[in-house]
């Protein structure tokens, strides 16, 4: 059984951007290709490369914007088998520029997994190529979306967070997944009397034994909550949750509706999700005790064949309200390292 310790806390700032698709996946606005797809069934400005072109480490699409459209800007969801090494990149050409998207998608996940790129519009001009490049003989590119962008606004609470997400169509996903980074882990944040800390920066491999989360409390919380981000999790068995030695039973997980992309059809009939998905839970008052503290996940539930990964985890506390004389002199208690 692994275990980690995290140190809380820093200050959180994220801005954010809200892209909103110009209609369904049934319009003349998006394209699915699948390898299987035929490919009249995709609309007029997308055309793929020869299909032989796969067994050569290389997936080609010619791309021309609607006309007279020059500020739509091109969503690229791409949905790929995560776990064989090597690297799959992301490229755009056309006369006004060659733009590197993505230098690997790839996160070694040893699952599905999916990625949402962002071609602005000024890149997009009269069109161009895209090309996905692995360095292995046959990409394990399993679906290819792409739908037009407009920007659009959205109304904050004043004075509010500004929620750190971006919306294309019905998925959401992080600011940083647009510019084709590697993943980086949300800061620790404190509001008032919550605290949002981070505990792990890596991405993990849930295993049947479990995966700890060890961290230290000044002061017990009033409430507490965890979320984090799990990879192509069992639709039957979620990833269970032990908080020191108390059964909490599954996670919950937010599924996304059956138009995402990220919906995968096995030969079998079988369904599953390709990609990251939220997760969380509620850890009931007074399960987190002042001192150190014991977070499990994973554990013999999960299935050996078909471990789920997981990012960012979060651990959000709610801390009991001071009595004025002491808020102006205390600070907010915060998690040490173990």
């Amino acid at each position: 059984m692994r275990s980690h310790t995290r140190l809380i806390l820093s200050l959180f700032t994220f801005l954010s951007i809200l892209l909103s698709p110009l209609a369904g996946s049934a319009s003349p606005y998006s394209a699915t290709w699948t390898p299987t797809a035929p490919a009249e069934d995709l609309p007029s400005w997308i055309t793929p490369y020869n299909d032989s072109l796969l067994i050569s480490g290389f997936i080609g699409f010619s791309i021309t914007p609607p006309e007279d459209q020059s500020h739509f800007a091109l969503a690229i969801t791409i949905c790929f088998e995560d776990g064989n090494g090597g690297a799959l990149r992301v490229l755009w050409k056309n006369p006004r520029a060659d733009v590197l998207l993505c230098p690997d998608l790839l996160e070694g996940i040893k699952t599905s997994n999916q990625r949402t790129l962002l071609l602005d519009a000024s890149l997009v001009g009269t069109g161009g190529l895209l090309t996905i490049e692995s360095t292995d003989t046959a990409p394990p590119v399993t679906k290819v979306r792409c739908a037009w962008v407009v920007n659009e606004n959205t109304l904050l609470e004043v004075g509010g967070p500004i929620p750190p997400l971006i919306i294309a169509g019905e998925k959401t996903v992080s600011a940083s997944e647009f510019n084709g980074d590697r993943f980086a882990p949300s800061s620790d944040e404190v509001a008032g009397r919550v605290v949002r800390a981070l505990l792990s920066e890596n991405i993990e491999i849930l295993s049947t034994a479990g995966l700890e989360f060890q961290t230290a409390i000044e002061t017990a919380p009033a409430f507490a909550r965890l979320e984090f981000l799990v990879s192509a999790p069992s639709l039957v068995q979620p990833p269970a949750l032990v908080c020191n030695g108390t059964p909490l039973g599954a996670v919950s997980i937010t599924w996304p509706p059956l138009s995402d992309p990220g919906w995968i059809s096995g030969d079998d009939g079988t369904w599953r999700y390709s990609g990251w998905l939220k997760a969380s839970a509620i850890l009931p008052t007074g399960l987190l005790i002042t001192g150190d503290n014991s977070i499990l996940l994973g554990g013999d539930t999960l299935e050996s064949q078909n471990l789920p990964a997981l990012k960012n985890p979060v651990l959000e506390l709610l801390f009991p309200a001071r009595e004025s004389s002491e808020a102006e002199d205390e600070e907010i208690p915060v998690a040490e390292k173990l």
